[in-house]
């Protein structure tokens, strides 16, 4: 059985379907050669990913269900990882401003910038996959605490920096994408929300630094967050 990693594609699903003028001449924009490589997900295989990192332990994850009502252990482990995510981002966690419905320019550009890296490789092609790779994103883009990872991949090929991971947490989703648009403000770097079938995407640049983040929610009620990065120079 084989999972996978939704690399970028629904940026180009928002672009088809939103029908908006700005999107539409955003999409525009994009070459075909792009387009090709956003529209590819990546293929993840469980079974290659390092066993340390399989059940979520690396990033000290919780498997339990968030459903509501949560149990004493569950809140617990919600409770602290709300407050080390706080602490994260120095005391304070701003409420996200409500995302849009259409795709912006600034998250095509992030896109591309994951997907191309220095040299215009497409470097989701070759990327490597291991557990470990969920502890090597850059900041501030790191898996929210106690986060259960479930699969992590890169590439630092020919420029790329890139780094993908998938985790969940019981937190609810709202708070996750609080947590990550407040941490992309503060480091400097763009961040513009959008919502495509209950799932929240924040996107944005800080130099050659991109990231894209998908935030959804699983039918256990668990939070699940898709990371994707280009570590800046």
């Amino acid at each position: 059985m084989r999972a996978r990693f939704l690399f970028a594609a629904p940026l180009l699903t928002l672009a088809a379907c939103s029908g908006g003028e700005d999107a539409a001449d955003e999409n525009a924009e994009m070459d075909p050669a792009t387009a090709g490589a956003l529209g590819e997900d990546i293929m993840v295989d469980p079974d290659r990913l390092d066993q340390s990192g399989a059940d979520g332990a690396l990033a000290g994850g919780d498997p339990a269900s968030s459903a509501v009502p949560m149990d004493d252990e569950t809140r617990e482990q919600v409770n602290r990882a709300r407050e080390e995510a706080r602490q994260l981002v120095g005391g304070r966690i701003n409420q996200a401003p409500a995302p849009g419905d259409a795709l912006t320019r600034t998250m095509i550009a992030a896109a591309q910038a994951i997907q191309r890296g220095n040299s215009g490789v497409d470097c989701s092609q070759g990327a490597d996959y291991s557990a470990a790779w969920a502890d090597r994103m850059p900041e501030p883009f790191t898996v929210y605490p106690r986060g259960a990872v479930l699969e992590a991949a890169g590439n630092d090929d020919e420029g790329c920096a890139l780094r993908v991971t998938t985790f969940t947490t019981a937190v609810p989703q709202q708070e996750v994408v609080n947590f990550y648009h407040t941490r992309a403000r503060n480091a400097g770097f763009s961040a513009d929300l959008m919502e495509k079938d209950g799932e929240t995407v924040i996107g944005g640049r800080k130099g050659d630094a991109a990231y894209y983040i998908a935030v959804g929610r699983q039918a256990d009620g668990r939070t699940k967050v898709e990371l994707l990065a280009r570590a800046g120079s």
